[in-house]
């Protein structure tokens, strides 16, 4: 699976190969509720601090992305990276993830 890249006003959004897989995998955990939407992109982007990794509640998982600048395309990037149940929040490699609330 390749990224799919989702160009936004000012920034393009990444869909890793890891987060797709994730999403189709564990669909149930969206509820219905796609976290695509050009709201949600603009929400997390304004909230996000370069380089960090934050997490957000959609349905009853967390979506976890990544602010960064890409110095080879030159352009802002918003870095979709996982798709976890939502009995947790902290996983093995998101250790410093910032836990936001987004208003969409």
């Amino acid at each position: 699976m390749k990224p799919k890249y989702i160009p936004c006003d000012g920034y393009t959004v990444v869909l890793t190969p890891h987060f797709r897989q994730q999403v189709v995998m564990r669909a149930r955990l969206l509820e219905g509720a796609s976290p695509f939407g050009r709201g949600h992109f603009d929400a997390i982007f304004i909230i996000a601090k370069e380089d960090d990794v934050v997490g957000y509640k959609h349905g009853s998982g967390y979506v976890y992305a990544r602010k960064k600048y890409n110095i080879k395309r030159f352009r802002w990037e918003l870095e979709y990276i996982s798709l976890t149940p939502g009995d947790f929040f902290k996983t093995k490699t998101n250790q410093t993830a910032k836990l936001i609330a987004p208003s969409f």
